[in-house]
C-alpha cells in the first residue's frame, strides 16, 4: 500500500510512503497516520529514537530537543493528547519505526474524523478550547509545523483520515502492546482505555 502524503510547511515533500497498518475504513474510530523523518540526518534521528536519553547525552537528532524555542505551541499541542486520552477523543496511540520507510511514524485511533480534524486538519480554521487557559488556533497548527520543519524535521501526513473498525484497532493495539513489552522499536505514548471504550460493536 502506498500513500501520496501531505506535508503542511513544503508541498516538495509530500511523498509516497508506505504505512505499517491498513485500515479497514470501517466504523467511525478515525487513524491519525504520520511518517516522520529528518531532511538531512535520517539516520541518526532513527538510530537515536528509541535510546534512553542518558545513552543520547548531547549528540543526536530530537524532535522536541530542537524546537524548544517552540515551546508556546507544544504547550496547547501537548495539552490536547492529554485531555483526550482523559475525555476518550483519542483512543490509543503509539510511536514505532517503519523500516519500509526509513520512517519514525505516528498511530494515533481517534473518536472520529470530526474529532481529529478539528485538531489538526489545516483545513479546520476555527480556534478549539482545549481546556482552560489553552485553545488551539489555525496560527498555532501553521507554526508548529513550519517550525518542526525549519528545524530539519518533516512530518508526512496521510490525508484523508481513514477510518477503523473498533476489532482491527483493537487487535493492532495488542500488536503494538507486544512489541513494546519485547523492547522493539515501538512506544505506547496513550494506552487503550476500556472504561472509556467498551468492547461494543461499532
Amino acid at each position: 500500500m502506498i500513500i501520496k502524503t501531505t506535508n503542511h510547511a513544503s508541498p516538495e515533500y509530500n511523498q509516497e510512503m508506505t504505512p505499517l497498518i491498513e485500515p479497514d475504513m470501517n466504523g467511525k474510530w478515525a487513524v491519525r497516520y504520520v511518517w516522520i523523518q529528518h531532511r538531512t540526518n535520517n539516520e541518526v534521528f532513527i538510530e537515536n529514537y528509541f535510546k534512553k536519553q542518558q545513552d543520547i547525552g548531547t549528540s543526536g537528532l530530537n524532535v522536541r530537543k530542537n524546537t524548544t524555542h517552540l515551546q508556546q505551541f507544544w504547550d496547547v499541542h501537548n495539552k490536547i493528547f492529554e485531555t483526550s486520552a482523559i475525555n476518550g477523543d483519542l483512543v490509543w496511540r503509539v510511536k514505532t519505526y517503519n523500516n519500509i520507510s526509513d520512517s519514525i511514524d505516528y498511530i494515533e485511533v481517534w473518536r472520529d474524523v470530526e474529532t481529529v480534524s478539528k485538531y489538526f486538519s489545516m483545513e479546520y480554521t476555527q480556534p478549539v478550547t482545549v481546556s482552560d487557559g489553552f485553545v488551539w488556533t489555525i496560527e498555532y497548527k501553521k507554526m508548529l509545523s513550519t517550525g518542526v520543519f525549519d528545524s530539519g524535521f518533516v512530518s508526512m501526513n496521510w490525508l484523508p483520515y481513514p477510518t477503523i473498525s473498533r476489532a482491527q484497532s483493537i487487535d493492532l493495539y495488542k500488536k503494538y502492546v507486544s512489541m513494546a513489552t519485547a523492547g522493539e522499536k515501538c512506544i505506547i505514548n496513550t494506552k487503550f482505555n476500556l472504561e472509556l471504550h467498551p468492547l461494543v460493536p461499532a
